[in-house]
């Protein structure tokens, strides 16, 4: 019985070192981005034979927009430039 409840306190400690590390990757892509911002913005990077990433492309529709849309708006749009 003492083997079912260290495996699943390995199985507990193992959950909770993956979400303690996505939550850390997730922290330090917001805290990039903060800086990103505080020094002056975003810049526009075009990469040569690379995809957008999706929220690269939802930037450039509302940048484009200059007004607030709907998701379905937004995804409609995004479908048709592909």
């Amino acid at each position: 019985m003492r083997k079912n409840n260290t495996n699943i306190n390995i199985e507990k400690n193992d959950i909770q070192d993956a979400v303690i590390s996505a939550l850390e990757l997730t922290l330090a892509a917001q805290l990039r981005a903060v800086r990103s911002l505080k020094a002056g913005g975003i810049k526009e990077i075009k990469t040569k034979g690379k995809s957008m990433s999706h929220v690269d492309m939802v930037h450039d529709i509302l940048e484009d927009a200059s007004q607030p849309l709907h998701i379905n708006d937004i995804i409609n749009l995004i479908q048709s430039q592909s």
